[in-house]
């Protein structure tokens, strides 16, 4: 649900901005950026933090698309929206969005929540034999490997 809401909002261009929006879009906005926040921060501190081994586990599959950290990257979408169009129902979700980059930027368990917020994470994607591939130095990576297909890369993440 919310790769699909990131996916939509991504592909909005200029003249959708001046279209017809409800008032409470800005709402529908801010939870989703609320959303992807918290999603993003459990996911980072589960693989900084040491588990106990009392607490059960649950693993699920995350592909590139439905990573917290990658959707939560690409709404960035808002801050350009925001910027280019002053389209201005990107607030609610723009602002406490910087709040909480500019609470997590002194952590240095964070930053890649903080790259997120900021429109700038860059993940390392998976290759077919089990290393990691870097990005490109321009954040795109190699587009004939089509990262964004849903099931081409994969993570586990694990939920307690």
């Amino acid at each position: 649900m919310y790769a699909e809401a990131v996916d939509y909002l991504f592909s909005l261009d200029g003249c959708s901005f001046d279209g017809f929006w409800l008032n409470y879009v800005g709402h529908i906005l801010s939870s989703l950026t609320s959303s992807l926040i918290r999603l993003s921060l459990a996911t980072s501190a589960l693989v900084s933090a040491s588990l106990s081994p009392k607490r059960t586990c649950v693993r699920i599959q995350a592909s590139s698309r439905t990573m917290p950290l990658t959707m939560l990257s690409r709404l960035r979408a808002l801050q350009v929206a925001r910027h280019d169009y002053c389209w201005d129902l990107a607030d609610p979700a723009l602002n406490p969005a910087q709040s909480v980059a500019n609470c997590l930027r002194s952590s240095s368990e964070y930053t890649n929540v903080v790259a997120a917020l900021e429109g700038t994470y860059e993940p390392e994607l998976p290759l077919s034999n089990g290393g990691l591939n870097p990005p490109k130095s321009n954040g795109v990576p190699d587009a004939s490997r089509n990262p964004m297909h849903p099931n081409h890369y994969g993570w586990n993440i694990d939920l307690i």
